[in-house]
């Protein structure tokens, strides 16, 4: 069935599902299922009104956090000690408050909450936030649209409550606002994203690139507007307190690097293999460069959008050192617009490269819940994954068909 309108990454993506739509969706709704029952399971190893005693997953700090802040205690969210009594947590071990104003702001109703309550609310929204924003990409295919939105890519988020899946939708959401000509909407949503800043660096080299001179504006105003009123209320004092742990977070990062076994990045890959840290994060910031050319080039062309967005979001986890496994979550985007720019197609060789961006990081979750060995380090199985979208890009877009090869749905 053809829809009027259709783009040609839509055709793409209507062929792929005539075929792949049933295994795809069988493959991916038994992954859901199983994160489902393990993020249940977790959850229920924190008994109600005793917040993250026992057990700690990076949630624990986020709703800490908030907590001293309603309480009062802003600045008590940069004491890793304070962090760790105020949530109960025995051994917190290093884990310390690494985010903007803006995103304690954000954060700050869940500190009126119960930390069960409060941390399933917090995945739902992620959820649905997933579900919302791939839907525009993957209409009308239903088996497609639910196993880009809850891959398994997102597996090792869901399970630590982490932001990446909010992360995700929100640049999903931003693309199509900006693909579809919605200047300001795309700007705001862009803004948002810099809650969680280490991910985006590339994002204003693609914006440039395409004089989208609008967005940048209103991307740097929702940027400097909510931080202005989150420093209103808590206090400009916050940011000399972020800058001292940023430089104590380095100094730490600098000497575990090579033991880090959740760090994802290509540094961490090279630290793991035996090179220093100070010269594997010099290696990996000489990428940044090569990174930052590729993607201002092809955001200038006057080619497919879903080739430009390919491109972005399997750069993206590649251009910063400081990437645990699950922000690697990002290939499954670039697998969503690969395949939609036909750089992907319905080949088995095709499905099999799709499969491994849409599994991501999951799969070494999934590797250590089924096999009995010892599972490799993160950046063992993220860093090829993130290199194999980036190659993929490469590759010359195939011709589009002028129709869907059976009717889906």
């Amino acid at each position: 069935m053809t829809l009027p309108n259709q783009t040609p990454g839509d055709l793409r993506l209507s062929n792929f599902a005539a075929r792949w739509r049933v295994p795809f969706g069988i493959l991916f709704t038994a992954a859901m299922v199983g994160a489902a029952f393990i993020f249940v399971f977790t959850i229920s190893q924190y008994p109600r009104g005793e917040g993250c005693r026992d057990v700690l997953v990076d949630f624990c700090v986020f709703w800490s956090a908030a907590k001293l802040a309603m309480d009062g205690q802003v600045m008590s969210v940069f004491s890793q000690d304070l962090i760790a009594q105020f949530g109960t947590m025995e051994s917190a071990g290093w884990a310390p408050w690494l985010h903007p104003a803006a995103t304690l702001l954000a954060l700050y109703p869940i500190g009126a909450m119960e930390m069960q309550i409060a941390w399933a609310l917090f995945t739902g929204l992620s959820v649905l936030a997933m579900l919302i924003a791939a839907r525009p990409f993957t209409a009308p295919h239903t088996p497609i649209w639910t196993s880009f939105a809850l891959a398994p890519a997102v597996m090792p988020a869901l399970i630590i409550g982490q932001f990446t899946m909010l992360w995700m939708a929100g640049l999903l959401a931003a693309l199509w606002q900006l693909r579809e000509g919605r200047k300001v909407a795309a700007g705001v949503l862009i803004g948002l994203l810099t809650l969680k800043p280490t991910l985006g660096i590339l994002i204003p080299v693609a914006l440039l690139a395409a004089k989208e001179w609008k967005v940048i504006i209103f991307a740097s105003a929702t940027t400097i507007g909510i931080n202005i009123v989150a420093s209103l209320l808590f206090g400009f004092s916050y940011w000399p307190e972020l800058l001292n742990t940023y430089a104590e977070h380095k100094d730490w990062l600098l000497v575990e690097l090579s033991g880090l076994q959740q760090m994802g990045s290509p540094a961490a890959l090279l630290a793991s293999l035996g090179v220093t840290s100070d010269t594997a994060v010099l290696l990996q910031g000489l990428l940044l460069p090569i990174l930052a050319l590729w993607v201002f080039w092809v955001w200038r062309q006057d080619i497919e959008f879903d080739r430009k967005a390919a491109l972005l979001c399997a750069a993206l986890p590649l251009s910063t050192p400081y990437l645990w496994h699950y922000d690697a979550g990002l290939v499954l985007l670039s697998g969503l617009f690969l395949l939609r720019a036909g750089q992907l197609d319905r080949s088995v060789l095709g499905v099999i490269a799709l499969c491994l961006l849409c599994f991501g990081p999951g799969l070494r979750t999934w590797m250590s819940l089924l096999t009995p060995w010892d599972v490799p380090h993160s950046a063992w199985i993220t860093v090829p994954m993130m290199s194999l979208a980036l190659l993929l890009c490469l590759r010359p877009v195939r011709s589009t068909p002028q129709q869907p090869l059976e009717r889906t749905t």
